[in-house]
């Protein structure tokens, strides 16, 4: 018998509106919390998450038997490409002025850094990988994560924020990675392990010797 939530699915392959609305419901706070860490700082007091949201709402609406060309795609996924594509043409509007290709200029996935996003980022990060009794400043572990985070390869930057903030699961973030399942468990687990070791690193007071 199929759950609740795959006769959802089945639905929006129908294209049903009512299922598109209960989905989006379902996922609203995983997609406010992606525009939240990914919309750029100069457009945070002009537009509204909420606002942002809605217009891809709408778009989803008009578009929803697209929903059937992804058979495989979770609807968070899918919904999250027009969350995504809403966040750089409002970058392009207000921000680019239209002068470059906004998805060059922005990726939301390779130009998502804590300073252009939230402290939170950090903060939460230092939390999940710094050990107790640490013998250096909060403030030098947050430094380290910083420069750690610049220097990784996109997709390893963009996976973190994926299954950490956004709450994916790995099978979410390989489809909207374009990676295996495999690929993204490995980027994750990579990724993470590297912030760990450069944490320890600092509060073991290495990279001073």
């Amino acid at each position: 018998m199929a759950s609740d939530a795959d006769e959802l699915v089945k639905r929006l392959k129908n294209q049903d509106h009512t299922a598109l609305a209960e989905l989006f419901e379902i996922n609203r706070d995983r997609l406010s919390r992606m525009v939240s860490i990914r919309m750029d700082r100069r457009l945070k007091g002009r537009i509204d998450a909420t606002d942002v949201l809605q217009e891809a709402y709408m778009i989803l609406s008009q578009k929803i038997g697209n929903f059937a060309d992804y058979p495989d795609m979770s609807p968070y996924v899918w919904m999250r490409l027009t969350v995504n594509d809403r966040l750089i043409a409002l970058h392009r509007k207000h921000i680019q002025a239209g002068k470059r290709d906004a998805r060059k200029e922005i990726s939301m996935s390779q130009k998502a850094n804590p300073d252009e996003s939230s402290a939170e980022i950090v903060d939460t990060l230092a939390d999940t990988v710094s050990s107790v009794g640490g013998k250096v400043a909060r403030a030098e572990v947050t430094k380290m994560i910083k420069a750690t985070l610049e220097c990784m390869e996109a997709k390893d930057r963009e996976i973190i924020l994926m299954r950490i903030f956004e709450g994916m699961s790995n099978a979410e973030a390989a489809q909207a990675l374009d990676l295996t399942a495999n690929g993204a468990s490995s980027r994750f687990s990579r990724a993470m392990d590297r912030l760990q070791k450069d944490v320890l690193k600092t509060e073991s007071g290495e990279e001073d010797e």
